[in-house]
């Protein structure tokens, strides 16, 4: 039977929009305490995180801001085991929502080395908690305190009603905060173009990089905005993609023009609702390329025809010089670009042409 009034409803209504006014995992501590606080009024709240083998993996954060000091979050994880919800909760990995009373009597509580060390200095004499899985090898728990009163079913139950939209919560932050990592990554390190769509097809990031070369390959192209052969072949593999947890890659876009090809693959990710997509443009090198790596002009005409999969024997007609010149030459090129092979050879000129 619910103990919650249509004024309790509107109330937890309110705190699933505050709770969703953002997304990034920078917002979600001043997310998720302002939901929890906005229901439940208490002495303080606290996010706690365990790993899959219920080892303490410390605190995410507490309400007051400064309430508990490190010292104390490490006395906390020492003594966590003495907590109902441990050997309910973490242990049985089992989400569910309930007042420590309904485990141990506080009068028991009060006995422990966990209330007497840590949770007497905080008036925390009464609990309540909620356990949530945020990812398959993490678990969080919401504990909220107050003194003396213990909490009614009421609180119980919008507690429980609000938990799924907390666990929701962090997991969209955690998937946003990996996607963020991968696109900075990508712009920083790997140096490749790369846009961002959302579910519904809008473009929500674009580098430069990929702005520049959707102008060079499609010059038709509106600022902004994607040419229309490409977001056909987004809308075949997304519908490929449907129904599938996470898809790390899919059939890749390629265009040539006549010294290039712009190469774009697609990263669906279906929990943040995102495709990444991640441009690379490949040219078509010339002999005198590789002159400024400190080749001469015959190692730089070698290593070309090395790119070209062609062996010593076909290098040395193409060049009209011996086999053993030819040799030499390649010799002479692994010594210069520090490699010991021809593909490694290939790639280090690439590598240091494209840098």
């Amino acid at each position: 039977m619910s103990h919650l009034s249509n004024t309790d409803l509107l109330q937890i209504l309110r705190a699933v929009e505050l709770l969703n006014s953002g997304t990034s995992m920078e917002t979600l501590a001043d997310r998720s305490l302002k939901c929890v606080l906005s229901l439940i009024k208490n002495e303080m709240t606290a996010f706690d995180g365990f790993d899959t083998e219920g080892n303490y993996t410390g605190s995410y954060w507490y309400s007051p801001p400064g309430t508990v000091s490190e010292e104390s979050v490490r006395l906390f994880g020492e003594l966590v085991h003495e907590h109902p919800y441990y050997q309910e909760a973490v242990l049985t990995k089992k989400e569910q929502v309930f007042r420590t009373s309904d485990y141990l009597s506080l009068s028991s509580f009060h006995h422990t080395t966990l209330y007497n060390e840590f949770y007497r200095g905080f008036d925390g004499q009464a609990q309540i908690t909620s356990a949530m899985k945020v990812s398959p090898v993490s678990m969080v728990t919401c504990s909220i305190h107050r003194p003396s009163m213990d909490f009614t079913d009421r609180e119980l139950e919008m507690l429980r009603l609000i938990t799924p939209h907390l666990r929701a919560a962090f997991a969209n932050a955690q998937a946003f905060e990996r996607v963020d990592n991968e696109r900075k990554y990508l712009i920083n390190v790997v140096r490749r173009g790369i846009a961002v769509m959302n579910a519904e097809g809008d473009l929500i990031f674009i580098s430069d990089i990929a702005e520049k070369l959707l102008q060079t390959y499609f010059p038709d192209c509106i600022p902004h905005g994607l040419p229309e052969d490409l977001r056909r072949h987004i809308q075949s593999q997304t519908n490929s993609a449907n129904g599938q947890q996470y898809r790390a890659s899919a059939e890749p876009f390629t265009i040539k023009n006549e010294i290039s090809e712009l190469i774009i693959r697609l990263s669906f990710d279906t929990q943040a609702r995102q495709l990444t997509l991640i441009f690379e443009e490949k040219l078509e090198r010339k002999k005198s390329d590789f002159c400024s790596l400190g080749l001469t002009a015959r190692e730089s005409e070698v290593l070309f025809w090395m790119g070209k999969g062609k062996t010593d024997g076909e290098i040395a007609d193409i060049c009209s010089v011996s086999l053993r010149t030819a040799q030499k030459h390649a010799e002479n090129i692994f010594i210069k670009l520090g490699v010991e092979t021809r593909t490694s050879a290939v790639m280090a000129a690439i590598e240091k042409l494209d840098h």
